[in-house]
């Protein structure tokens, strides 16, 4: 007997959390009022005047952008101009909401849009920055950029700007956290834990690692978290040494499963939750009631 693979979606009536337990209550407003007056504490220690925000976790920190989070890790085309009073200023967005004060075309920086062109962008956007710093009427030349090109670095030096790490200030920013924030990260990991609960049930032997793992992204998805930064889960021989990612292995009876969910929930909090599961019928060995324990 075959199942339709759409009843699969259709008759669905486990992923979605919200139909079992609702979240905690965030405020959106004061969430991103929060997250703001932490990077421009962090702009405030550092002494620079503006932050160039690239990397997508620090664009859905700052603004609540998400667009296309993958591509955006390793083929970059928006970012945003932050400063201490001025506007935040969105550039290059691919045309998903944010909570940006402004929206601006972005100049390529990266190969795939900019090419062997990539010097003559960094040009434009260095001009960019200086008249940014003038809109919002200050003389601080000191400019915090993240994860960005040599040659805007160079360009931004030939225009008389300072250049430090950005990581300054989106990364120390995001260490404290608000209530709102716990209640985020509490949601993200009941996500994780929903979508372990569901791989626990499907475990048994002839399972492959691939579709156990496919239940936690799926899981993810489907209570509009984002990604999984990698698909860890292995069984039998392949737990140790750990960090192996999923295979195509089926698991057999008596084999633990490890698994490590490194997963980028909903409103894009982080949940890292390990378990290690038997696969039955076969009951633990000696061996491995002892290394359970010890783990």
């Amino acid at each position: 007997m075959t199942t339709n693979p759409d009843s699969l979606i259709c008759d669905d009536d486990w992923s979605d959390l919200t139909q079992h337990r609702q979240p905690e209550l965030v405020d959106d407003e004061r969430l991103h009022r929060w997250r703001l007056s932490r990077l421009r504490g962090q702009l405030e220690k550092t002494g620079a005047a503006m932050c160039l925000l690239v990397s997508p976790v620090s664009l859905r920190y700052a603004v609540n952008y998400r667009d296309y989070p993958l591509f955006q890790s390793h083929m970059p085309q928006t970012y945003l101009f932050l400063s201490m009073e001025g506007p935040t200023v969105i550039h290059g967005a691919m045309g998903g909401s944010s909570w940006a004060d402004d929206t601006r075309a972005g100049r390529p920086i990266s190969f795939f849009d900019g090419a062997e062109r990539l010097g003559e962008y960094a040009e434009q956007l260095a001009d960019d920055v200086v008249n940014y710093l003038k809109e919002i009427g200050t003389d601080n030349r000191r400019v915090a950029v993240e994860y960005i090109n040599p040659s805007i670095t160079r360009a931004f030096l030939s225009r008389g700007l300072e250049v430090i790490d950005g990581v300054l200030i989106s990364e120390p920013a995001r260490v404290i956290k608000s209530p709102d924030e716990i209640n985020c990260i509490r949601w993200a990991v009941a996500v994780a834990e929903h979508g372990i609960a569901r791989l626990k049930q499907a475990l048994r032997p002839g399972v492959s690692e691939v579709k156990l793992w496919g239940l936690l992204n799926y899981t993810n998805l489907a209570n509009n978290g984002d990604w999984h930064e990698g698909r860890m889960l292995a069984s039998g021989p392949r737990i140790n040494p750990w960090l192996q990612e999923a295979s195509p292995r089926e698991v057999q009876s008596g084999d633990l499963v490890g698994l490590d969910t490194d997963m980028v929930g909903p409103r894009g909090y982080f949940a890292d939750v390990s378990r290690t599961f038997l696969c039955g019928p076969a009951r633990p060995t000696a061996r491995q009631r002892e290394l359970y324990q010890l783990a």
